[in-house]
């Protein structure tokens, strides 16, 4: 009889893999809901440019014509030194999108950018499940899904979003290859690094990572000493690097005309290819001379303060002589990906502005470690209250998860823009002269919805800051584009400073779009 109730009541409660379904249901289905609240980027131009040229440029290739793409390299400023696979993919998709599904032009770009996102879920679930277990990979997922400037971002950053869903799966593959000694895997790591670094440079880190973990995995498990073993490990290098090398020259179109265009791009990027100001703490720095502490400072600021203690939790007992001893390669290789990237872009002056974006690709890391450091706060408890440890646990679970739905839907739809508790707390004065919230244009959205139920007839609307992302928005007959002597002006207040030629004491502030009683963008309106 109680056989019997054990098992009814194990269908009671679904499994972890079904709770993990359903984590990323829920997230796929409100960030389809919310697909028209996210307006377009400035980079989201660039990176349809660059699918553009690629397609052209196959174009000369097989048909053997000069559409002249190369002679605009000398002065391109990053468009072709980036790498054009994904940006081929997202204009490929964007014409399925808006030709069969109905999608505007903006949306059509951006369900692409979610779709690769949640795919990145999926394989951070296997990642973490194989690590360690589902539960923490439920945490993890937990954890990311509530991570507020991802939310934001898996609609419109068509760069570091589907960089850092490439490199989760990437290293599932190559956790899988060096763990079970796989082929199979090693093959599959080499292709999905391909795609990775095919879609932007920044994935030669966790190359990097990956080789370093493995060889430091072999020399302290002392696997070297087994000859059969060894053997095994040359020859995974060697179809690692021969499936990583064909396939990102076959990913990276432009590399078929000239394959050492790869050492240019990485040169280029290496060195002070842009120089933007960056607002920090109040003070404006040189992207190309930022403080080294730029990035570990601004990842404390932008993340969940819940979540960045469950991480330094996570980190401190990962370091536990028994855990460590138990699972080796996963704190090398987690270690690794979160500290080697930070290290690199320290010792070559890497550029570095827009917050964390360009570091998106290590966050996935510091989930992992949120989420052990999740389970070991909930193993302590289960210890210390044994008695009452299932009640606690649905309490602290059902609290993280509020609090962490809470900080991402208070300033929703502009999670872009997210700043943690303590930040809010305690910068003095208003948060947006002390960084900048909104560096690429994707408020703009709600300016333009305003203009359109607001302006006169015929009025003149300037956009001053990214002028090109105007036209790809439905703006109201209405409504003319235009700076000669426009009506109404519209701006990021990010870089009001820069429009010294405007006089703007001629215009009245009319509307603004604001988080955190901060402004991201304005509407001027001409004095009459």
């Amino acid at each position: 009889m109680k056989q019997k109730i054990n098992r009814k009541n194990q269908h009671l409660f679904l499994s972890k893999t079904q709770i993990a379904v359903i984590i990323v249901l829920i997230f796929l289905v409100f960030s389809l809901i919310n697909l028209n609240k996210y307006g377009e980027t400035t980079d989201e131009h660039f990176s349809v440019y660059r699918g553009l040229i690629a397609f052209a440029y196959l174009e000369e290739f097989f048909f053997e014509h000069d559409s002249g793409i190369f002679h605009l390299t000398r002065n391109s400023g990053g468009v072709l030194e980036h790498p054009t696979f994904y940006p081929m993919l997202l204009v490929t998709s964007s014409t399925i999108f808006q030709e069969r599904f109905g999608l505007n032009y903006i949306e059509s770009y951006h369900l692409l950018n979610l779709l690769v996102f949640t795919l990145g879920l999926i394989f951070l679930f296997k990642l973490v499940s194989e690590m360690f277990s589902k539960k923490i990979g439920v945490y993890a997922l937990i954890f990311m899904t509530l991570f507020p400037r991802f939310i934001a971002h898996a609609h419109f950053n068509s760069k570091d979003v589907p960089l850092m869903s490439f490199l989760i799966i990437s290293m599932y593959f190559a956790y899988h290859a060096v763990k079970y000694k796989s082929l199979k895997s090693t093959f599959f790591a080499g292709l999905l690094f391909a795609i990775s670094v095919s879609t932007k440079l920044d994935a030669l880190n966790l190359i990097l990572v990956f080789l370093f973990s493995w060889i430091l995995f072999v020399l302290l498990t002392k696997q070297y000493k087994d000859k059969k073993v060894l053997k095994k490990h040359f020859l995974m290098l060697l179809v690692f690097a021969a499936s990583f090398l064909i396939f990102v020259y076959a990913f990276w179109v432009l590399l078929w005309k000239n394959p050492f265009w790869i050492f240019k791009s990485i040169g280029f990027f290496l060195g002070d290819f842009i120089n933007v100001a960056v607002l920090f703490f109040g003070k404006i720095h040189g992207s190309n001379h930022m403080v080294w502490y730029y990035y570990p400072v601004y990842i404390f600021l932008v993340t969940p303060i819940l979540t960045f203690l469950f991480f330094l939790t996570g980190i401190f007992t990962s370091f536990k002589k028994k855990f460590l001893k138990a699972k080796l390669f996963e704190i090398i290789l987690l270690s690794g990906w979160l500290f080697i990237p930070l290290l690199v872009r320290v010792i070559f002056n890497v550029n570095s502005y827009n917050g964390i974006r360009h570091i998106f690709f290590i966050i996935p890391s510091l989930i992992i470690f949120s989420a052990l450091g999740f389970n070991f706060f909930l193993y302590f408890i289960k210890n210390k209250f044994f008695k009452y440890s299932k009640k606690i646990f649905y309490v602290v679970f059902a609290l993280l998860v509020f609090w962490l739905v809470l900080e991402s839907l208070m300033i929703h739809p502009h999670q872009g823009s997210y700043f943690n508790e303590p930040t809010r707390l305690l910068t003095p004065g208003d948060l947006g002269e002390n960084f900048h919230l909104d560096y690429w244009g994707q408020s703009y959205i709600f300016g333009v919805e305003w203009l359109n139920n607001n302006v006169d007839e015929m009025s003149r609307v300037c956009l001053l800051t990214f002028s090109n992302l105007f036209k790809n928005y439905d703006l109201s007959p209405k409504i003319v584009r235009s700076c000669n002597n426009p009506d109404y002006l519209m701006l990021l207040t990010a870089y009001e400073g820069n429009y010294d030629y405007v006089n703007l004491s001629e215009y009245d502030l009319e509307y603004a779009v604001s988080v955190y009683d901060s402004d991201l963008s304005r509407i001027y309106k001409r004095k009459r």
